[in-house]
C-alpha cells in the first residue's frame, strides 16, 4: 500500500478516482504533492495499530481522497498488484472505470487550507473554545474505545456454555461459570444459558440417564 501510494504523486487524470458530476469541460486533472501511509497510533502491546494515508495536493475532486483509499484497500488486500494504480491513472490503457468502493467518509479530515498570498488569523479565545470542544469529542471515543475493548475481553467467557469446553473442564459448577456470561442477553436467555451449561456437563460427566438405566438392566440380566 505504501508502495502504491507513491504512485499518486504528481500531476495526473483522476477520472476513475472521482465521483463524476457531469459539468461541461470538466478537468479531471489533479497535482498530488506528497501521498504516503504512516503510522498514526498503537497501543502499548502492539495489538491494535491504526495507520493514516496523508495526502497533499493542489485541489481535490469529488470523493477523490476516499476513492484512492478504496483502491489502496483492495491492494493491501492482495486482491491488486500496486501497479494497478498506474494503470487506472493511464486512461490509455484504462478504457472504463473499474467496479470497487469507496472508503468509508468517518475518518476523512481536511486538516488544513492553503491559499497563495492570504494569511489567516484567529482570536486567542476562538482557539481555545475549538480546542476545548475537540478535546471533550476526543475524551468521549476514548471512553467508548475502552468500553468496547473491556467487553472483548469478556467476550470469551462465554465460550464456557459449549460443551467442547465443558469437556476439558468436567467438574464445573454453576459458581464456576464466568460471570462475563451475565452481561449479555435478557434475564431469561441467561438463565437458559446456565442451566443448558449445567445440563450439558451432566452428560459428559455422567453420561445420559436413559443410557445409564438401559446398561443397568442389561448387567442384571446377565
Amino acid at each position: 500500500m505504501q508502495q502504491a501510494s507513491k504512485l499518486f504523486i504528481g500531476e495526473h487524470n483522476f477520472l476513475y478516482f472521482c465521483k463524476k458530476d457531469f459539468k461541461e469541460n470538466q478537468n479531471y486533472n489533479r497535482v498530488i504533492f506528497n501521498c504516503e501511509i504512516y503510522e498514526s497510533r498503537a497501543d502499548s502491546k502492539k495489538k491494535l495499530s491504526i495507520y493514516a494515508l496523508h495526502v497533499k495536493g493542489s485541489a481535490f475532486l469529488w470523493h477523490q481522497i476516499r476513492c484512492m483509499m478504496g483502491i489502496l484497500f483492495k491492494i493491501g488486500k492482495g486482491e491488486q498488484e500496486p501497479s494497478y494504480v498506474e494503470f487506472m491513472l493511464d486512461l490509455t490503457k484504462c478504457k472504463a472505470r473499474p467496479l470497487y468502493e469507496l472508503a468509508s467518509e468517518r475518518s476523512l479530515i481536511l486538516s488544513v487550507c492553503g491559499f497563495e498570498d492570504a494569511i489567516f488569523t484567529n482570536s486567542f479565545t476562538g482557539s481555545m473554545e475549538t480546542y476545548d470542544k475537540v478535546q471533550a469529542i476526543c475524551t468521549e471515543k476514548i471512553l467508548d474505545y475502552c468500553i468496547y475493548n473491556t467487553s472483548l475481553k469478556f467476550c470469551g467467557g462465554l465460550v464456557y456454555s459449549t460443551p467442547r469446553l465443558l469437556q476439558e473442564v468436567p467438574d464445573i459448577k454453576p459458581s464456576d461459570i464466568p460471570t462475563p456470561i451475565v452481561a449479555w442477553g435478557t434475564a431469561c436467555e441467561i438463565a437458559k444459558a446456565k442451566k443448558r451449561a449445567i445440563r450439558d456437563n451432566k452428560k459428559i460427566t455422567q453420561g445420559h440417564p436413559k443410557k445409564m438405566k438401559k446398561e443397568k438392566k442389561c448387567q442384571q440380566h446377565y
